[in-house]
C-alpha cells in the first residue's frame, strides 16, 4: 500500500531535553510496501503494529556545554493493544554524510521501526554533528553519544504525554549496532555514572557489535598496519578527538603525510560518503598517517600517555559493573569491529561481578552479515524480558538489595523449591540457562516447587524481584 507522507509542526518551547519540533516524516498503513516487506524480508521479526515516524528536534549541549539542537526518528506502534508503552533506544552505525540519518528516514532507520513493530515507542538519536546539528561528528565520543541518547529519550516521554493516546510505561531498553553498540553501552553506563536509575529504568539492554575496548583491539589497526576496508575510521577518530579534547595535532600535516593532510580532512564535511573517502585511502595506515606521528604512536603503545592514546581509553566502556539485564551480541567473524570487543566486555564485566551479563557469538558472520541476526536476537531478548502490560505502572518498591528468596535442594536433579520471603508481596520469578534462555516463568507470593528433572545439568540463574529491585541466586542441575 502506498506511503503517506505529510507534514505536522509543534512547536514545544520547553527546557533541556524537551521537545522543540515534531514533524511527522510518514505513516504507513499496514505497515504496506515499504515496512512490513522491508522487516518481513530481512527477518528481523514478526510486525505486530502499523508504525507512524517522526523527525523530532531537541535540545541537548555540546561538548563544550552550550545548548544545541539535536535530531532524531521517533517510530511509535499505531493502535497498540496496550495503552502504556515502553521506549527503546536504537543507536545507529556509523555515518559521514549530514543526511544519512534515522530523521531523514535512512534505511538503517528500518532496524529502529522493527522495534516499534513490536509495542516500542522507539527512539533513534543522529547524534551530534549529523542531521540538524552542525559542525564535525564526535565519532566514538561515548559521553556525546549518551548525551543525546538520554535526551530524545527525554524528548520521547513528553511527546507521549503531549501527543499520543497511550502513556509511558517507566520501562527502557537500549540497544544499537556497531557504533550505535557503543552508544547502548555508553547510555547504560552513564545512568548508573549519573545515578540516574530512576528516571530510567532499564529493563535491559543489547549492545550489538560495538567497539567497547578500542584502545587494545581497533588500536590494531594502526600498531599492526593492518590491511583494513575502512581507514577512515582512523581519520574520523583522530579528527574528532583533536576537536573535543586537543593536543593531538595542530594542522592536518602534523598526522596526515602529503597529500592526505590536504585531501582527506576536507572530505568530512558532511557531503562525502565514508566508502568514497575509505576509496581515497591505502588500506594501511602507513601509508597515509605521517611516519613521525606514527612512530611516535607506537612508542607509545605501553605508557599510553600521549593525547590520543588517552583520548581512545576515555571513550573504552568494557570494564564497569552493569547492574542489570545485559545481553552482547556479536560476530566471530567480524573483521571491522573485532569480536574482541565483546568477549573483552564479557570478561571484563563478569570479573567485576555482573551476574546478568550474557554474550551470543553468531556465527562466522562479516560486519554487514551480522546486523540481521543481531537486531533480531536483540527484539527476542527484550521481549523475553519484557513486562507483561497489565503489570501496574507504579509497582510496590522493595527496598534495594533487600529482596530476599531461599533455593534448595541446590544442587538439585529432581526439583527446586523457592520461598519468598516477602508475603502477600507479588514477586516475578525468572529462571535462565546459561546462554540466556528463559527456560521458566511465573510469579509467586509464597513458596513454589518446580520439576527440573528435565532440565539439562549445567548452572542456571535465578531471578526474583521487579521491575525496579531483583535478587539472583545461581543454580546447578546434576543428574
Amino acid at each position: 500500500m502506498k506511503s503517506i507522507k505529510y507534514h505536522l509542526t509543534c512547536w514545544i518551547l520547553v527546557s533541556f531535553g524537551s521537545i522543540i519540533q515534531a514533524q511527522v516524516l510518514q505513516t504507513v498503513t499496514d505497515l504496506g510496501v515499504y515496512s512490513k516487506i522491508a522487516i518481513q524480508f530481512l527477518g528481523l521479526t514478526t510486525p505486530e503494529y502499523d508504525v507512524q515516524m517522526y523527525k523530532v528536534t531537541y535540545n541537548t549541549t555540546d561538548n563544550s556545554g552550550n545548548n544545541v539542537i539535536a535530531s532524531g526518528m521517533i517510530a511509535v506502534p499505531i493502535n497498540p493493544d496496550c495503552d502504556r508503552l515502553p521506549i527503546a533506544l536504537y543507536g545507529h552505525g556509523t555515518i559521514v554524510l549530514r543526511e544519512d540519518v534515522p530523521s531523514r528516514d535512512n534505511p538503517e532507520s528500518t532496524l529502529g521501526k522493527a522495534l516499534a513493530t513490536r509495542g516500542y515507542v522507539t527512539v533513534m538519536p543522529d547524534y551530534l554533528g549529523l542531521g540538524d546539528s552542525p559542525g564535525l561528528h564526535p565519532f566514538q565520543h561515548a559521553e556525546s553519544e549518551a548525551r543525546v541518547s538520554l535526551d530524545i529519550i527525554r524528548a520521547a516521554k513528553e511527546f507521549i504525554e503531549d501527543s499520543l493516546t497511550y502513556t509511558y510505561n517507566h520501562q527502557v531498553f537500549l540497544t544499537g549496532y556497531s557504533q550505535g553498540g557503543h552508544t547502548a553501552m555508553a547510555t547504560l553506563k552513564a545512568i548508573k555514572d549519573a545515578n540516574l536509575q530512576n528516571e530510567f529504568n532499564v529493563i535491559a539492554s543489547a549492545p550489538l557489535s560495538g567497539s567497547y575496548h578500542s584502545s587494545a583491539t581497533q588500536a590494531r589497526v594502526i600498531l599492526n598496519d593492518l590491511p583494513y576496508g575502512n581507514q577512515g575510521f582512523v581519520i574520523y577518530m583522530i579528527m574528532a578527538y583533536q576537536e573535543i579534547y586537543g593536543g593531538i595535532y595542530n594542522t592536518p600535516s602534523d598526522f596526515l603525510q602529503s597529500p592526505y593532510d590536504v585531501d582527506i580532512p576536507p572530505l568530512f564535511d558532511g557531503n562525502t560518503s565514508l566508502v568514497d573517502i575509505n576509496d581515497d585511502l591505502t588500506l594501511q595506515a602507513s601509508g597515509y598517517l605521517n611516519p613521525t606521528f606514527l612512530a611516535n604512536f607506537l612508542a607509545d603503545s605501553s605508557t599510553k600517555t600521549s593525547a590520543l592514546w588517552q583520548a581512545i581509553m576515555a571513550n573504552d566502556n568494557y570494564d564497569w559493573k552493569p547492574d542489570g539485564h545485559v545481553k552482547l551480541f556479536y560476530c566471530g567473524g567480524d573483521q571491522t569491529v573485532f569480536p574482541e570487543n565483546t568477549t573483552d566486555a564479557y570478561v571484563a564485566m563478569t570479573a567485576n561481578g555482573a551476574g546478568l551479563v550474557l554474550k551470543e557469538d553468531l556465527g562466522n558472520l562479516s560486519h554487514g552479515g551480522c546486523i540481521v541476526p543481531s537486531i533480531s536476537g536483540a527484539i527476542d531478548y527484550f521481549e523475553n524480558l519484557r513486562p507483561a502490560c497489565d503489570e501496574p505502572a507504579s509497582i510496590t518498591k522493595i527496598n534495594e538489595n533487600s529482596v530476599q528468596f531461599q533455593l534448595f535442594p541446590n544442587p538439585s536433579r529432581d526439583f527446586i523449591e523457592i520461598k519468598n520471603n516477602y508475603l502477600n508481596t507479588n514477586l516475578n520469578l525468572t529462571i535462565y540457562s546459561a546462554t540466556g534462555t528463559i527456560v521458566y516463568r511465573s510469579s509467586t507470593q509464597s513458596s513454589l516447587t518446580i520439576d527440573v528433572a528435565q532440565w539439562a545439568e549445567g548452572i542456571y540463574l535465578v531471578q526474583l524481584g521487579n521491575a525496579h529491585n531483583f535478587a539472583i541466586k545461581k543454580l546447578i542441575i546434576q543428574h
